[in-house]
């Protein structure tokens, strides 16, 4: 499955999954957002040496997924 994390407008980070309607995500902390509307569910990027975004790991009700990034 493929998502979409883009900017949106000036300044809105948002997050498209097939089948799904777009999500917008609001920032928690340090590379960690939440999304809105949405009670219990995280993203969080993670970087490499390099300080360029690897992966994404997303936390829902139901468990913790990765999502690696794709060039």
């Amino acid at each position: 499955m493929r998502i979409n994390i883009f900017i949106e407008g000036d300044n809105i980070l948002a997050m498209f999954v097939p089948g799904q309607p777009e999500y917008e995500l609001l920032p928690l902390g340090e590379n960690k957002f939440g999304l809105k509307n949405m009670n219990g569910f995280t993203a969080r990027f993670n970087k490499n040496e390099a300080n360029e975004v690897i992966e994404m790991l997303s936390q829902q009700t139901n468990g913790t997924f990765k999502a690696i990034r794709k060039q």
